[in-house]
């Protein structure tokens, strides 16, 4: 029985009551766990994204090898101009990558905890 809120409180009837507390705790006990499967779920996708950028930062860093080692070959097809470009790319991109793996650090820390 739903309470309505035209009829007054002292016409509820008190045997009822501890139905209408089961009820609340009830509810309280399913808000929690559907919040507690939300922050689980969350924690679990973490992890294919925490891999996906390590795998990232590590081609990042396997193209800035590659770029470095091969500076003098690259210079007459890209300029020096394009050269401090695509170096300031890479740098940022390895900067990020490092910012992606400290969350991931972050996220992982607190689903051990």
């Amino acid at each position: 029985m739903a309470l309505d809120p035209s009829r007054p409180l002292m016409d509820i009837d008190p045997r009822t009551e501890p139905l209408r507390e089961w009820n609340r705790l009830a509810r309280e006990n399913a808000e929690n766990a559907i919040v507690s499967s939300m922050f689980e779920a969350a924690f679990k996708a973490s992890e294919p994204i925490e891999t996906f950028s390590t795998w990232l930062l590590v081609g990042t860093a396997a193209v800035a090898s590659f770029f470095i080692t091969n500076a003098d070959k690259l210079l007459p097809f890209i300029g020096p101009k394009g050269f401090l470009i695509c170096g300031a790319f890479l740098t940022c991109a390895g900067f990020f990558g490092l910012v992606s793996r400290l969350y991931a650090l972050r996220c992982k820390i607190q689903i051990e905890t």
